[in-house]
């Protein structure tokens, strides 16, 4: 069908392909082909005026098929750029699978694609549609898609065992069939890779659907051994407030086996920002459901907040002074300066208590090479340990000079007066000054969580794959309806709001934006 060649006495089993032939005919020999007759008998198409290219055919007697009964092969007209055979459609068909491959295809490169393989000029909303028709014809469209719920959780549950699969689906009162409400996904590879390999911080946050029907995405995601994100659970509610952050939180207080016992173990950090403008449901969530936990924020979001009531690099500078202090008379000086650059905003920030990290695993020492961010981070210690002089006091007990201060060093119990040591588990400058002098390696003094044991025992755990849906089991419950609520009509925004601290211009990495 690429190409078709007609000849008289040419059967066909539709009138529907006969069509698809005489378009398929039309744009690929660049030629404005209609249709002068169409009927259940019989099709007749003509090519231009004044062109003698005609193609006719008519329903066979006894038969449901259709034969050639005139055709006249010559064009004497001239080729077109401009062809009305050519929709959306036959576009979606033909670049489906390209769209498969490569699904943020920009759609002035798909338009110059077009042009060039097919040799017509393609509108852009044209090509819109077609790319919205392609990942219907991919992916399904979405009441289908609800439709099957079920049915893809109960594959989930079947093909990877122990996993947490929990729908929310109320019956709707006036058609008497379920409506999806809310899901959560908590993969069993995804529990026990966290609860073996990574240390016990959950970064908690929450998004926009970009689909039709409106709904948010609630994300749990860990650290892994080398610095990286490690996702364990994820869940789409209906909107983001207390109740359904409560519901996501107690689905994952049984998942990551979180007991009052453990539970002050574990460190929840969020968005500030989200917290206390867009979503105050969050935080009494988190304290209502994890109250021994720590809760942290996120600096770069607390610092998002803070340029827009108060601006100066200066200020930013001496936030920055305050985020990275790891001790109490290091974070009071940071203060004091913050305090005579501006009270209003020292005030602001003294309302966000500094907590440190008091609690501490001891561990054997590391054999086995590091891991790649790791490494690199070592490296950066290493290289900047060059100003440290470190004096040795008697067993493992270092004094240490260096141009802003002097420490104490005790590598028997891996710690540091600064206490950043203590705080992120790999040694400071100060202590790989001392480890140098006592002839001993930085890695062996790291601790374990950041160890490629710690990573095999994270990614240990498959996530095992699933077949498409014609091949799922069928659980004969009645199919899920969509949310009520859909998003309105309108062009989508593809691109998240960006904050003032944000200053590069994406669209010119030579100029600054002209917004903050």
């Amino acid at each position: 069908m690429e190409d078709p060649s007609f000849q008289l006495g040419m059967k066909f089993s539709s009138t529907n392909d006969f069509k698809d032939a005489i378009r398929q005919h039309a744009i690929k020999h660049q030629r404005n082909v209609k249709l002068a007759k169409n009927d259940k008998l019989r099709v007749r198409a003509k090519c231009q005026k004044g062109c003698p290219w005609e193609v006719y055919a008519r329903k066979m007697l006894a038969e449901e098929s259709y034969q050639v009964r005139t055709y006249r092969a010559i064009h004497k007209c001239r080729l077109s750029y401009t062809n009305r055979n050519l929709n959306f459609g036959i576009i979606a068909k033909r670049y489906m699978e390209d769209f498969r491959i490569n699904p943020s295809m920009p759609i002035t490169s798909f338009k110059e694609r077009v042009r060039k393989e097919m040799k017509c000029d393609v509108s852009k909303s044209q090509l819109c549609r077609a790319k919205r028709k392609s990942a219907m014809l991919i992916y399904g469209n979405d009441i289908e898609q609800y439709g099957k719920l079920w049915d893809y959780c109960e594959k989930l549950r079947r093909s990877n065992p122990g996993s947490t699969v929990v729908m929310d689906a109320p019956l709707d009162e006036e058609s008497g069939q379920p409506r999806f409400n809310r899901l959560y996904i908590c993969f069993a590879a995804c529990k026990s890779g966290f609860i073996h390999g990574c240390r016990k911080l959950v970064g908690v946050d929450g998004c926009h659907l970009k689909g039709p029907y409106i709904g948010q995405l609630l994300t749990a995601i860990g650290v892994d051994a080398n610095n990286a994100m490690y996702p364990i659970s994820y869940a789409v509610v209906e909107t983001e407030n207390k109740e359904t952050w409560m519901w996501f939180f107690e689905l994952l207080r049984m998942d990551l086996a979180i007991t009052p016992t453990n539970e002050p173990e574990f460190t929840f950090i969020n968005d500030r920002q989200k917290c206390f403008e867009l979503c105050p449901g969050l935080l009494p969530a988190l304290a209502e459901t994890f109250p021994s936990a720590e809760h942290r924020h996120c600096c770069k979001h607390l610092l998002a907040n803070f340029m827009k009531k108060f601006r100066g690099l200066a200020l930013e500078e001496n936030f920055w002074k305050c985020a990275k202090s790891t001790y109490v008379a290091s974070f009071q000086h940071a203060m004091t300066e913050m305090n005579e650059e501006d009270t209003d905003a020292c005030k602001w920030l003294g309302e966000e208590p500094p907590r440190r990290v008091l609690r501490r695993e001891w561990i054997r020492k590391l054999e086995d090479p590091l891991l790649s961010n790791i490494y690199w981070k070592l490296e950066m210690l290493v290289n900047n340990s060059y100003e440290c002089i470190a004096d040795w006091c008697g067993e493992l007990n270092f004094q240490v000079r260096c141009p802003y201060g002097q420490y104490t060093v005790n590598l028997a119990c891996h710690t540091c007066s600064c206490r950043k040591w203590d705080m992120t588990g790999m040694p400071c400058t100060h202590a790989i000054a001392a480890i140098q002098k006592s002839k001993q390696e930085p890695e062996s003094f790291i601790h374990q969580c950041y160890s490629k044991e710690a990573y095999a025992k994270a990614y240990h755990p498959l996530i095992m794959p699933i077949n498409g849906h014609d091949m799922w089991p069928k659980t004969g419950f009645t199919p899920v309806l969509p949310p009520l609520e859909k998003r309105k009509h309108g062009r989508p925004k593809k691109q998240r709001r960006r904050d003032v601290t944000e200053y590069i211009n994406k669209k010119d990495p030579t100029k600054l934006r002209k917004l903050g």
